[in-house]
């Protein structure tokens, strides 16, 4: 089966040929029933260590499963976490031993993660420690890959004060602008979902993004305001001798930040957050400004009044929309 593909691909032409060829060969790996079977015979393919360049980029659809590989192994890799996530975990402590293709990295991580589940996934310290080294590994971080890349999602899947420090280590380290914009989608992501984790971390690492003032300021604005940790983590942070202006500034003039990048990603799904959920944070976002005022450098002022300005007309919007209930002071 495998090796009637890997010799069709051999002699195959050019790229269409190849892609044409692989696509029909994984169509017919869906109809069938026998997962456990097929992962036997895949992973004895694999263990050949046998390969074939496709001449094609590394792209995953909303479900996190691969439509373009860029190589046969890669491909079914991805067939292998289909046809049965047990066995594909089992076989990712293999690839991450013995594979220095990022890509197969990406997916030994997601299978991995995936069987393990997120609770036993963030609890593994063994887990966490291939999730790091993945984002730390230089060659890769030097020439990063569409696929290698889309391993920065098992850190959003994980957490945790170690990727955190990573990925904020990979975006003020290498300058490539693929890595920065992955490594910011990330700590943005973790935020959203362990703020005062991503927060606590800011703090006690003033130099993590100290290249990126900005970045830090928004990942501060996703602050909920309703929460008094997190409220005491942002008066906290932008309180810092070393906070710089455009930190505060951003903060001020996102917090609180609710704007998602929907994107396809490995293992995470994009969550979206109600419009009334929204509103409601505004409204309290409104009463925190206040506090600023007697925190936040004189300079601060007319940043604190546009913001309170800018919050106001959302409130009021959201009151003309039925979103929420007319607040009076606003």
């Amino acid at each position: 089966m495998c090796e009637q593909l890997f010799q069709e691909l051999q002699t195959s032409q050019n790229v269409e040929d190849r892609l044409r060829a692989l696509d029909m060969f994984r169509k017919g790996l869906r109809n069938r029933s026998d997962g456990k079977a097929l992962a036997k015979e895949l992973i004895a393919f694999l263990d050949g260590g046998r390969d074939v360049r496709l001449g094609a980029w590394f792209k995953i659809d909303a479900d996190g499963h691969v439509t373009l590989a860029p190589s046969l192994r890669t491909a079914l890799l991805d067939e292998l976490g289909r046809a049965s996530r047990e066995d594909a975990a089992s076989y990712a402590r293999r690839i991450l031993e013995g594979s220095h293709i990022p890509e197969e990295w990406t997916l030994a991580l997601r299978d991995w993660g995936l069987h393990l589940g997120t609770e036993a996934a963030q609890s593994s310290g063994e887990y966490k420690r291939w999730v790091v080294r993945h984002l730390e590994r230089k060659e890769w971080l030097d020439t990063p890959t569409e696929g290698y890349l889309h391993g920065f999602d098992a850190g959003v899947y994980v957490g945790g004060a170690e990727v955190v420090s990573a990925l904020a280590n990979a975006h003020d380290q290498v300058k490539t602008k693929p890595v920065q914009f992955a490594a910011r989608m990330a700590l943005d992501r973790i935020a959203m979902k362990d703020y005062v984790t991503v927060a606590s971390q800011l703090i006690n690492d003033p130099q993590a993004l100290a290249s990126a003032p900005v970045q830090r300021g928004l990942l501060l604005a996703r602050a909920d305001p309703r929460s008094e940790q997190h409220m005491e983590l942002v008066h906290s942070a932008l309180t810092q001798p070393r906070s710089k202006p455009e930190e505060a500034q951003t903060f001020l003039r996102t917090f609180p930040h609710a704007d998602i990048v929907a994107s396809p990603n490995l293992m995470t799904r994009n969550q979206y957050p109600l419009m009334g959920d929204i509103a409601r944070r505004d409204v309290e976002a409104h009463k925190q400004l206040d506090r600023f005022g007697q925190l936040i450098s004189q300079e601060m002022k007319v940043e604190i009044e546009s913001a309170k300005d800018r919050l106001r007309i959302m409130i009021r919007a959201a009151e003309k929309a039925g979103q929420i209930e007319p607040v009076n002071g606003n």
